[in-house]
């Protein structure tokens, strides 16, 4: 799937100890999609994909392919926006 808009906000890298050993880094920027009702979405960039954002500066519109995640938590599901691929357009 791709997503198309404004980047408006690029949020701190996050890092932690993974539960088998090792560590684990993301981070998350915030797409503005364009239309009638701008929406700004979320979207996590994990481990090496952080290097993505190399060259990337606020305001670029970009194209973002994502792919959708969803897991299981007492009951209640959460979903999370994975990038993979960044380009500028």
């Amino acid at each position: 799937m791709e997503i198309q808009g404004t980047l408006i906000k690029i949020l701190p890298i996050e890092s932690g100890q993974k539960n088998g050993g090792g560590e684990w880094s993301s981070q998350n920027i915030i797409i503005e999609q364009e239309g009638q009702y701008p929406k700004p979405l979320s979207i996590t960039l994990f481990g090496d994909k952080i290097n993505l954002l190399n060259g990337i500066q606020l305001n670029d519109k970009l194209s973002v392919s994502i792919n959708l995640e969803s897991r299981e938590y007492n009951d209640k599901y959460f979903t999370k926006v994975n990038a993979w691929k960044i380009s500028k357009i």
